[in-house]
C-alpha cells in the first residue's frame, strides 16, 4: 500500500530529520507519523504473505494495534490508556517514576513483539522489521533511554500476548467443523474449489468492545421462495441480471474492492494463488491515508488505527455470529441450480454463508470510526490497490466508501442486496460502539 511513495519518502527524511538537530516539531511528527505507518506496511505484507483469513487477520490488528497505542499514548499527556474501558483489557506495565523514554520506540517495541507471536512467517517479519527499526538509529537516542524503552515495549507486549490467549482463539482451532445443513435455503460449498466452511466457530471468540457476538444481530435473510415475484426470486434475479450487464465502472469497483487474500486462477491443468491484501487490510490502508492527510500527531495516528482496528474486529465476530445463525445460501448455487448451470460470478465466492455480508460490516464500522475521527466530508483518494495494478478511486467520504464496497458484492455476484443493506447498519451499530465506549482522549 503506498509503498512507492513511502519508502521514498524515508530516505528523504532520514538524513535531514536527525534527532540531534533542532527541527520543529510538525517536522518531527511527520517522521514519527511515518515510522509508525512503515511498522503496520511490515505488518500487512506479512500478513499478506501468510494468506490470513480477514477474521484472522482483524484479530491480528487489533492486537498489535493495541500493543503499539499502549506504548505511544504517553507521548501526548491528553490521552490515557484503554484499561478501565475494554472489560477484559489488562493493566499495562507502568513507566519507572522520573525516568526517560522515547516513546515512539517504546509503541514500535510492543508493536513488533506482539505482532511475532501472531504470523506464522517469523522470519520474514524479523527480516522486514529490521529494516523498519533501522530508522531508530538515525534519531540518536541515548542508549539508557533506548534500553529502558525497549524494556518497556517487551513488558507491554507481554501483557497483550497473555490477555490474547484467553479469547477462545486456541479453542476454536481444534472444535468441531462446519456440518453442512439440509435445506434448501442452506449454506453449500461453492465452485470452483468447494472448499469446506470458513471459521465456523469465530462467534465464540471474545469480543474486543461488544458485550457479546450477537449485541448487533439484525434481521435475517428474506424466506428461500422461488416463486417470480417473491422477495427473495427478486433479489436472486438482480444478482443474476446485474452481473449479465456489468459496466466498466462496475467492474473496476469489483475489482477494487475485492480484497481477496488468495484467489485461485487456473491456466490448462495449472492452479495459480493469487495473494492480495484482504479487507482489514484495505481499511488500514485508508486509515493511512486518513491520518497522512489530516497530519496527525503519532499517538492521533496511533489511536486511529487501534480503535479502527478494534471496530474491524468486532465487526468480523458480529458478521459471523449471524452467518453461522442464518446459514443462508450463496448466489452461485441458487443460479446455477434453478437459472443458469455455466453462470460464473466476476468474483470468486468466500467459503462461508451468505448474510450478512462481511466486507458491509467491517466497512462500516471502520468507516464509522473514521468519520467519528475526521469528519463526515473527507474526501480522499484510495491507492490501497494500487501495487496490485488497480487504479485508485476518490470517494467524498468513509461512508461513501464503505456503502461502495457493499455494493461491489453485488457486482461480484457473491451477495444479495439484503445482505449489503443490513450489513451495513450492522457495521454502523458496531462503529458506533467503538467510539462512545471508548474514550481515548482525557475529557477536559
Amino acid at each position: 500500500m503506498m509503498k512507492r511513495f513511502f519508502y521514498l519518502f524515508l530516505c528523504i527524511c532520514w538524513v535531514p530529520f536527525s534527532f540531534s538537530q533542532r527541527h520543529s516539531a510538525k517536522a518531527e511528527q511527520t517522521l514519527h507519523r511515518a515510522l509508525i505507518h512503515q511498522s503496520v506496511h511490515t505488518l500487512t505484507e506479512t500478513i499478506v504473505h501468510d494468506i490470513f483469513s480477514p477474521p484472522v487477520a482483524s484479530r491480528v490488528y487489533a492486537y498489535t494495534m493495541a500493543a503499539f497505542y499502549e506504548g505511544i499514548y504517553r507521548q501526548d499527556p491528553t490521552y490515557h490508556s484503554l484499561y478501565g474501558q475494554v472489560g477484559s483489557f489488562p493493566e499495562m506495565p507502568q513507566p519507572e517514576r522520573g525516568e526517560t523514554y522515547h516513546w515512539l520506540l517504546v509503541g514500535t517495541q510492543a508493536f513488533f513483539e506482539t505482532a511475532g507471536k501472531f504470523v506464522f512467517s517469523s522470519a520474514l517479519l524479523a527480516e522486514k522489521r529490521q529494516t523498519a527499526m533501522a530508522a531508530f538509529e538515525n534519531l540518536n537516542i541515548p542508549p539508557e533511554v533506548a534500553a529502558r524503552s525497549t524494556q518497556l515495549g517487551n513488558a507491554i507486549a507481554a501483557k497483550i500476548v497473555a490477555w490474547s490467549k484467553t479469547d477462545q482463539y486456541a479453542q476454536t482451532r481444534s472444535m468441531r467443523r462446519y456440518d453442512i445443513k439440509k435445506g434448501e435455503d442452506k449454506w453449500q460449498p461453492t465452485p470452483p474449489n468447494y472448499m469446506a466452511a470458513l471459521e465456523p466457530n469465530w462467534s465464540k471468540i471474545r469480543p474486543f468492545v461488544m458485550d457479546s457476538s450477537a449485541q448487533f444481530r439484525v434481521e435475517g435473510p428474506p424466506k428461500f421462495d422461488m416463486t417470480p415475484g417473491s422477495k427473495f426470486h427478486e433479489e436472486l434475479m438482480r444478482v443474476y441480471q446485474t452481473t449479465k450487464t456489468l459496466t466498466a465502472e462496475q467492474k473496476w469497483i469489483a475489482d477494487f474492492w475485492d480484497d481477496s487474500p488468495a484467489t485461485t486462477q487456473y491456466q490448462g491443468h495449472f492452479a495459480i494463488t493469487i495473494k492480495k491484501i484482504s479487507p482489514p487490510a484495505h481499511w488500514i490502508g485508508i486509515t493511512e491515508m486518513a491520518t497522512n492527510a489530516k497530519k496527525s500527531s503519532p499517538v492521533q495516528t496511533a489511536q486511529a488505527y487501534c480503535l479502527v482496528s478494534l471496530a474491524l474486529a468486532d465487526g468480523f465476530i458480529a458478521a459471523w455470529e449471524q452467518k453461522y445463525a442464518d446459514e443462508f445460501i450463496r448466489p452461485i448455487t441458487v443460479i446455477r441450480k434453478y437459472i443458469d448451470p455455466e453462470w460464473r460470478p466476476m468474483l470468486e465466492t468466500p467459503p462461508f454463508p451468505e448474510h450478512t455480508s462481511g466486507h458491509s460490516v467491517i466497512s462500516m464500522a471502520a468507516a464509522t470510526v473514521l468519520t467519528h475521527l475526521f469528519g463526515h466530508k473527507f474526501r480522499f483518494t484510495d491507492r490501497s490497490e494500487e501495487s496490485y495494478g488497480i487504479r485508485p478511486r476518490t470517494f467524498r467520504s468513509f461512508e461513501e466508501a464503505a456503502t461502495e464496497a457493499g455494493i461491489s458484492r453485488l457486482y461480484g455476484g457473491i451477495h444479495y442486496l439484503h445482505a449489503l443493506v443490513l450489513g451495513k447498519q450492522q457495521g454502523a451499530l458496531v462503529g458506533k460502539n467503538v467510539y462512545t465506549r471508548i474514550q481515548l482522549r482525557k475529557s477536559k
